[in-house]
């Protein structure tokens, strides 16, 4: 059973002005036009994320931000495998 093309062309008119009218695609356009050089999946999660982001660091630049619990004051310590006395 096939459906009358014109009824067709309108939901797809309608359906197309709904999206290109929403809040939230303004929002998307609006993150892309922040990170134009990302493909729309990675802006999607940038702005599911943080919808204001301007900027955003690849997994060295959260990793150099972070401590690395080498030094004192890092945090909790494990000892190292020759400071442990057997007991």
């Amino acid at each position: 059973m096939m459906r009358d093309p014109n009824g067709l062309l309108v939901e797809l008119q309608t359906g197309i002005a709904e999206l290109t009218t929403s809040e939230k695609w303004t929002q998307y356009l609006d993150v892309q036009s922040r990170f134009y050089s990302y493909s729309p999946n990675n802006v999607m999660l940038i702005q599911l994320q943080n919808p204001y982001a301007t900027r955003v660091a690849g997994y060295q630049g959260v990793a150099s931000t972070r401590p690395s619990g080498d030094g004192p004051g890092d945090g909790a310590t494990n000892p190292r495998p020759d400071e442990v006395q057997a007991g």
